[in-house]
């Protein structure tokens, strides 16, 4: 069996079978017998049952797509990153019933750490394309090191309220997105620092 064959396989049965009960109580046996392949297959793909749930998250996460904001004021970049907090809270919503389930209190490290990346590689983008969004520190522009601290900070804590969001069983998606914006810095929305 082709190793990709045998990967779709393996992220899928870890998405079916971690909807109905927590990633830690599934055993790489478990998963091998509903994907049909053997434990050497599934080791090719991962270290284990959370590594291999968070794989199959990322797989199904859609790789933001580079938008060109050339030519749109901040506003409207604003608008933009709303509209893919959106989107990525709705991929949350989706998968609810997954994603609950891998919280004990929180996102199991490996499933956290994909949907922390995903956030950071579209702020990442963000900020590269729009530079001007970024406010100034004691009057100059900050290092690539000091917006990397800003990214992570905004991906880890809107993480951080996806978990509440998700733990108090909150399925509005457009109203979690609006708490999301509140506790951001207005400025990623093209707003007055």
């Amino acid at each position: 069996m082709p190793e990709t064959d045998a990967g779709a396989k393996l992220r899928a049965a870890a998405l079916e079978l971690a909807a109905e009960r927590p990633i830690g109580q599934l055993s790489v046996t478990e998963l091998c017998r509903a994907a049909g392949v053997t434990r050497d297959s599934f080791y090719r793909f991962a270290a284990g049952p959370e590594e291999l749930l968070a794989s199959a998250i990322a797989a199904e996460i859609d790789a933001p797509t580079p938008v060109d904001l050339t030519g749109l004021d901040v506003e409207q970049v604003g608008d933009v990153l709303f509209g893919g907090v959106r989107e990525f809270l709705g991929y949350v919503h989706r998968r609810s019933d997954v994603l609950r389930l891998a919280m004990a209190p929180q996102l199991s490290g490996p499933v956290r750490a994909v949907l922390v990346a995903q956030l950071e590689g579209g702020l990442r983008h963000y900020v590269r394309t729009h530079p001007e969004i970024v406010p100034a520190l004691d009057g100059r522009a900050l290092s690539d090191d000091e917006r990397a601290m800003l990214i992570a900070q905004t991906a880890n804590g809107s993480i951080g309220a996806i978990e509440r969001w998700l733990a108090l069983g909150m399925d509005d998606v457009d109203h979690g997105v609006r708490l999301i914006a509140m506790g951001s810095a207005s400025w990623w929305f093209g707003q007055p620092r």
